[in-house]
């Protein structure tokens, strides 16, 4: 029930859970939380060209290179279609967007054909981080939010980027 049974990640209903937990745990210790939102860029177009099987594959294997390269402490779900969640605790900013560097070099490395991707010829991803140091004012939704508008500006800034923002 909390698992992704494409993926072997977890869903959105684990991710959902950790991210109360992990909210809580970092107002009580005033710790630092970050939140990512990566989406594949041009997926459509990839499933639309090589078929909903290919695209399942490529799916699998983009979760696969995340949960190489996150952090044991990390929590990845696939958050819906193409697009997965990463819930990094005690991360920093500068550690959190590493991490994620790492995550965005691994889909590169894959050299999954996409000649439909306007100015690439490989899969990519685009992601948006948001960090805090959580206060009881603030929502885990509010920093989620947060994380889905740096992904919506990533995009819009070119793809295959991070972009990120400390709140």
């Amino acid at each position: 029930a909390h698992m992704d049974p494409l993926t072997a990640v977890g869903n959105r209903r684990r991710f959902d859970e950790q991210l109360a937990i992990e909210w809580q745990l970092a107002v009580s210790r005033r710790g630092s939380l970050a939140i990512a939102m990566l989406d594949i860029d041009y997926f459509k177009q990839y499933n639309d060209t090589h078929g909903h099987g290919a695209g399942d594959q490529a799916l699998a294997r983009v979760a696969q290179v995340l949960e190489q390269r996150i952090r044991e402490r990390d929590c990845l779900a696939r958050y819906g279609g193409e697009e997965f969640v990463l819930l990094l605790p005690g991360a920093s900013r500068t550690a959190a967007e590493a991490v994620l560097e790492r995550c965005r070099q691994g889909i590169v490395e894959l050299r999954i054909a996409h000649p439909l991707a306007e100015d690439r010829l490989w899969l990519t991803m685009s992601m948006g981080l948001a960090c805090c140091n959580p206060t009881p004012e603030q929502t885990p939704e509010g920093l989620l939010k947060a994380a889905d508008n740096l992904l919506y500006q990533a995009k819009a800034e070119g793809r295959n980027r991070l972009v990120s923002r400390s709140f």
